[in-house]
């Protein structure tokens, strides 16, 4: 994650680590990830289209639902806001509105 955020937001990344608060952001934005992915898995899993299939087939598609939703949590939650070059007012280049 810490390359992810490093490429697609080098200032946010250089502030974080300078201020010493890198790893801890990091956790955060993976506990959250975490969550995300529990949570859709939860839902999709749960819903009688995959409760009344016979076992094997319950097994494919929970497997199946894995690997979707898990490509879908990284895919969009890996999007670290971008540099912005018009919000320096804080003198903390990218950190305002920034939450993991």
């Amino acid at each position: 994650m810490a390359l992810a955020l490093k490429d697609r937001n080098p200032e946010m990344w250089t502030a974080l680590r300078t201020a010493g608060e890198l790893d801890a952001y990091l956790t955060e934005f993976a506990q959250m990830l975490v969550e995300a992915f529990r949570m859709s898995y939860d839902r999709a899993s749960h819903t009688a289209d995959v409760q009344n299939l016979p076992p094997m087939e319950k097994v494919g598609r929970l497997n199946a639902l894995e690997k979707e939703i898990e490509e879908v949590v990284f895919a969009e939650l890996l999007e670290f806001p971008e540099d912005d070059p018009e919000n320096e007012e804080s003198g903390e280049p990218g950190l305002e509105g920034v939450s993991p």
